[in-house]
């Protein structure tokens, strides 16, 4: 599992996740103090996936997105709502 990229775009954190399998991951943003502020599950397929998470309720700032993967490690990634 990988992320392939990360756009924000107006109101919402587009990505795309590709798989090796189908999957239901565990998608959180958090604040840099480790504050969650939102958390969604997802089903992904086998090959790419684009999702588009919904960031318009949180305020200006940086933000962790982490991705939990069922039987693999997780990944996070800093991202920034201007």
């Amino acid at each position: 599992m990988r992320i392939i990229r990360k756009i924000l775009s107006g109101k919402f954190l587009d990505i795309n996740l590709f798989s090796q399998k189908y999957q239901l991951v565990h998608i959180r943003i958090v604040n840099l103090v480790g504050t969650s502020k939102l958390s969604v599950w997802e089903e992904i397929y086998k090959g790419e996936n684009s999702l588009a998470i919904d960031v318009s309720g949180l305020i200006k700032g940086p933000y962790k997105i982490i991705i939990d993967f069922p039987e693999e490690n997780s990944r996070e990634e800093i991202f920034t709502i201007q």
